[in-house]
């Protein structure tokens, strides 16, 4: 978005009441300014061809504005600009050596498994494969007859088209059909 005064008095303001409010979870590591949207920037085409300014903007609001303001309000937790980033000013994010990386490439690229092996990540903070719910659950909405994967029902509550057919594909890769 493009980084108006009022717009930028309406983050600081947003940011500061959401740090009051959660910045006592035990479970809390750290801030991180987005998800994604460094990467994006850098590698996916939707985020190409934007003016100048827009980055200008980014680099102001995450690495300046954002930050400061989680500091006003709590200087003991640690701020991240992105994830996955290597600390921000678009250098290299995604880079396995340096900051977080997100490790998609068995899902979305259908490497085996094994891949994971591969790769010595200094830290990995979003990877991970599909699943479907309990049976618990699946039974909570769907009749006897519409649990199997591929039927009218499952394949309404998947929201990702070529999910199950990837799940199968794994299935069958590392497990005998019974």
């Amino acid at each position: 978005y493009e980084l108006s005064r009022e717009f930028e008095k309406n983050i600081i303001e947003e940011t500061k009441d959401n740090v009051k409010r959660i910045r006592h979870h035990a479970c809390l590591g750290l801030w991180c300014g987005n998800n994604e949207i460094e990467t994006a920037w850098m590698n996916w085409e939707s985020f190409q061809g934007h003016p100048e300014k827009l980055r200008a903007d980014y680099i102001k609001q995450f690495e300046y504005v954002l930050p400061r303001a989680v500091e006003e309000v709590d200087d003991r937790t640690f701020y991240w600009p992105s994830s996955p980033s290597s600390g921000g000013c678009f250098d290299h994010p995604n880079d396995e050596n340096r900051g977080d990386v997100h490790y998609w490439e068995v899902w979305h690229g259908l490497k085996p498994f094994e891949d994971y092996r591969n790769y010595y990540f200094r830290f990995c903070s979003e990877f991970g494969f599909q699943s479907f719910p309990s049976i618990k659950t699946v039974k909570s909405f769907t009749e006897k007859e519409d649990r199997n994967i591929f039927s009218r029902v499952m394949e309404s509550h998947q929201k990702n088209n070529a999910a199950n057919g990837k799940i199968l594909y794994y299935l069958s890769e590392n497990f005998l059909y019974p």
